[in-house]
């Protein structure tokens, strides 16, 4: 759990500036963890839990903000990416899954680009354009010893960074939700 202290004026701006550190955090996607359903942990404590989908856009920005020092970001993603959605997942059975020849391991993030897509927003789909294009050029050899495949068959990490690229790419997901 992440408690930030976070003013309207700062949402509002998309980030959060740290007065001793001068440092600047994105806060680009945080509107989605802050209107996630909530659930009840006890009594007077309620969370909202933000989806896999959210919690891998506020990754994407987390590590634009510091990549020097975000591996953990990193380690994360390349999870998702292999791990979600769960095998049972009726999407990884539609006839379009089939029509890109996709396989289990790239229908995953396929699937996960997909629902990206129709969360984010202009800013929000530039920011993980830009984690991307990164991690697709200059930080591939981070992302894939961050993951859970073998160093020495970087082409499992490529797939599936291709495949999260087509289905967040989709014409037809992307929906504008405000700025």
């Amino acid at each position: 759990m992440d408690l930030l202290p976070v003013s309207t004026q700062a949402l509002a701006a998309r980030v959060l500036l740290w007065p001793r550190t001068g440092h600047a955090m994105s806060l680009v996607g945080i509107r989605h963890a802050l209107s996630s359903p909530a659930i009840s942990i006890t009594e007077g404590l309620v969370l909202a839990v933000p989806s896999v989908a959210i919690i891998a856009i506020l990754k994407m920005v987390s590590y634009l903000d510091r990549p020097w020092e975000r591996e953990r970001d990193l380690s994360d993603l390349a999870h998702i990416l292999h791990e979600y959605p769960p095998a049972d997942d009726d999407r990884l059975f539609e006839g379009e899954i089939h029509d890109r020849g996709l396989t289990l391991e790239t229908a995953l993030p396929f699937i996960l680009g997909r629902e990206i897509a129709v969360l984010v927003d202009t800013a929000e789909a530039d920011a993980v354009q830009r984690f991307l294009q990164r991690v697709r050029t200059s930080d591939l050899p981070r992302f894939v010893a961050n993951g859970p495949w073998s160093r020495f068959e970087p082409e499992q990490a490529e797939s599936r960074l291709d495949a999260l690229v087509q289905g967040f790419s989709m014409p037809s997901t992307h929906v504008n939700h405000g700025k």
